[in-house]
């Protein structure tokens, strides 16, 4: 439900880029919340990676967000920007390979869980 009301406030032009930040932030807390185990962090990271997908081409301070997350570098944020910039969005499926990125360089697992490091 998350993506679609951000798609809806997106097209109608009802979000501006201080909304669109904070829901980010608020993402991101809800991850560090939440992604204790395989099943919740394979959703959140799909919803997370829709979410700056459906964002981050009108918002690019968006990748400010991820630059401010304790572990994660400014090259590695670019890397995930590129990859969504190139990959056209294909409804509702995200491709393996952005969330294999975002999972990768974008999260800090160690603030987000302690049994994410026996998945690695």
């Amino acid at each position: 439900m998350y993506v679609p009301c951000y798609a809806f406030l997106a097209a109608e032009q009802l979000i501006d880029a201080n909304k669109a930040l904070s829901a980010l932030l608020q993402f991101y807390v809800v991850f560090k919340c939440m992604a204790n185990t395989k099943p919740n962090q394979a959703g959140l990271i799909t919803l997370g990676v829709q979410f700056y997908e459906l964002l981050r081409p009108k918002f690019p301070s968006l990748s400010e967000v991820l630059q401010s997350i304790p572990n994660v570098s400014s090259a590695d944020v670019q890397k995930f920007d590129e990859k969504i910039a190139i990959a056209p969005v294909k409804g509702n499926k995200v491709d393996k390979a952005k969330k294999d990125l975002f999972k990768t360089n974008c999260i800090s697992w160690d603030a987000a869980s302690t049994s994410y490091s026996d998945t690695k």
